[in-house]
Protein backbone atom coordinates (compact mmCIF):
# COMPACT_ATOMS: atom_id res chain seq x y z
CA UNK A 1 0.00 0.00 0.00
CA UNK A 2 0.92 3.39 -0.82
CA UNK A 3 -0.26 6.93 1.73
CA UNK A 4 -3.44 8.17 0.49
CA UNK A 5 -2.52 11.37 -1.83
CA UNK A 6 -3.17 14.32 0.31
CA UNK A 7 -4.99 16.05 -2.91
CA UNK A 8 -7.66 13.21 -3.18
CA UNK A 9 -10.70 14.65 -1.91
CA UNK A 10 -13.01 12.26 0.02
CA UNK A 11 -16.18 11.69 -1.13
CA UNK A 12 -19.26 9.31 -0.68
CA UNK A 13 -18.89 6.08 -3.07
CA UNK A 14 -22.46 3.92 -4.65
CA UNK A 15 -23.18 0.79 -4.33
CA UNK A 16 -22.79 -0.81 -7.84
CA UNK A 17 -25.03 -1.42 -10.45
CA UNK A 18 -26.81 -5.06 -10.69
CA UNK A 19 -24.86 -5.26 -14.11
CA UNK A 20 -22.07 -3.76 -13.34
CA UNK A 21 -18.59 -5.95 -14.67
CA UNK A 22 -16.00 -6.96 -12.07
CA UNK A 23 -12.77 -6.68 -13.98
CA UNK A 24 -10.05 -3.58 -14.43
CA UNK A 25 -8.38 -1.66 -12.12
CA UNK A 26 -9.75 -1.00 -8.56
CA UNK A 27 -8.60 0.68 -5.63
CA UNK A 28 -8.45 -1.00 -2.01
CA UNK A 29 -8.02 1.20 0.62
CA UNK A 30 -7.59 0.81 5.12
CA UNK A 31 -5.54 1.36 8.23
CA UNK A 32 -3.77 -1.80 8.47
CA UNK A 33 -0.45 -3.12 9.19
CA UNK A 34 2.37 -1.12 6.87
CA UNK A 35 4.94 -3.98 7.55
CA UNK A 36 5.84 -7.48 9.19
CA UNK A 37 5.98 -6.66 12.58
CA UNK A 38 2.37 -5.50 13.44
CA UNK A 39 2.81 -1.25 12.97
CA UNK A 40 -0.65 -0.29 11.93
CA UNK A 41 -0.78 2.99 10.21
CA UNK A 42 -0.58 6.01 11.08
CA UNK A 43 -2.62 7.29 7.59
CA UNK A 44 -5.09 6.01 5.79
CA UNK A 45 -3.45 4.10 3.11
CA UNK A 46 -4.53 2.58 -0.52
CA UNK A 47 -3.21 0.56 -3.70
CA UNK A 48 -4.60 0.19 -7.12
CA UNK A 49 -4.89 -3.50 -8.39
CA UNK A 50 -6.10 -5.80 -10.72
CA UNK A 51 -9.38 -7.63 -10.41
CA UNK A 52 -7.97 -11.46 -11.70
CA UNK A 53 -9.46 -13.92 -13.55
CA UNK A 54 -11.56 -16.65 -11.44
CA UNK A 55 -9.64 -19.70 -12.78
CA UNK A 56 -6.35 -18.33 -11.90
CA UNK A 57 -7.69 -17.50 -8.43
CA UNK A 58 -9.35 -20.87 -8.27
CA UNK A 59 -6.31 -22.93 -8.97
CA UNK A 60 -4.09 -20.50 -6.36
CA UNK A 61 -6.43 -20.50 -3.32
CA UNK A 62 -8.31 -24.12 -4.41
CA UNK A 63 -11.57 -24.65 -2.26
CA UNK A 64 -10.91 -21.24 -0.22
CA UNK A 65 -12.04 -19.18 -3.90
CA UNK A 66 -15.95 -19.06 -4.16
CA UNK A 67 -16.09 -17.43 -7.30
CA UNK A 68 -20.22 -16.51 -7.00
CA UNK A 69 -19.30 -14.87 -3.99
CA UNK A 70 -16.21 -13.66 -4.31
CA UNK A 71 -13.82 -11.41 -6.57
CA UNK A 72 -10.27 -11.92 -6.53
CA UNK A 73 -8.07 -9.07 -6.53
CA UNK A 74 -4.55 -8.44 -6.52
CA UNK A 75 -1.01 -8.94 -8.11
CA UNK A 76 0.04 -12.31 -8.78
CA UNK A 77 3.52 -11.68 -8.73
CA UNK A 78 3.45 -10.21 -5.03
CA UNK A 79 4.14 -7.03 -3.69
CA UNK A 80 1.86 -3.50 -3.06
CA UNK A 81 -1.64 -5.55 -1.81
CA UNK A 82 -4.01 -5.51 1.02
CA UNK A 83 -2.71 -5.81 4.48
CA UNK A 84 -3.14 -7.42 7.64
CA UNK A 85 -5.73 -5.31 9.30
CA UNK A 86 -7.12 -3.63 6.12
CA UNK A 87 -10.40 -6.84 6.56
CA UNK A 88 -13.28 -4.96 6.24
CA UNK A 89 -12.54 -2.13 4.24
CA UNK A 90 -13.39 -1.14 0.74
CA UNK A 91 -13.00 -2.61 -2.61
CA UNK A 92 -13.59 0.14 -5.07
CA UNK A 93 -13.65 0.42 -8.77
CA UNK A 94 -13.84 3.80 -10.36
CA UNK A 95 -16.23 4.53 -13.62
CA UNK A 96 -16.11 7.95 -15.48
CA UNK A 97 -14.92 9.28 -11.89
CA UNK A 98 -17.50 7.72 -9.94
CA UNK A 99 -16.66 5.66 -7.18
CA UNK A 100 -18.32 2.43 -6.56
CA UNK A 101 -17.88 -0.20 -3.57
CA UNK A 102 -17.76 -3.40 -5.05
CA UNK A 103 -16.19 -5.58 -2.26
CA UNK A 104 -14.91 -5.78 1.03
CA UNK A 105 -11.57 -6.92 1.76
CA UNK A 106 -11.48 -10.34 3.55
CA UNK A 107 -8.39 -11.93 3.28
CA UNK A 108 -4.96 -11.32 1.68
CA UNK A 109 -1.99 -13.63 0.17
CA UNK A 110 -0.59 -16.13 2.03
CA UNK A 111 3.12 -14.42 1.82
CA UNK A 112 3.14 -11.43 4.52
CA UNK A 113 4.26 -8.78 2.16
CA UNK A 114 1.28 -5.60 1.08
Amino acid sequence: MALYPKTRVVNSACLPEQNMPMQGIVTVSGWGDINDEGIPANRLMAVDLLVQNDKICEQRYKSAYKKEIMICVGNLRGGRDSCVGDSGGPLVRFVNGVAYVIGVVSYGPPDKSC
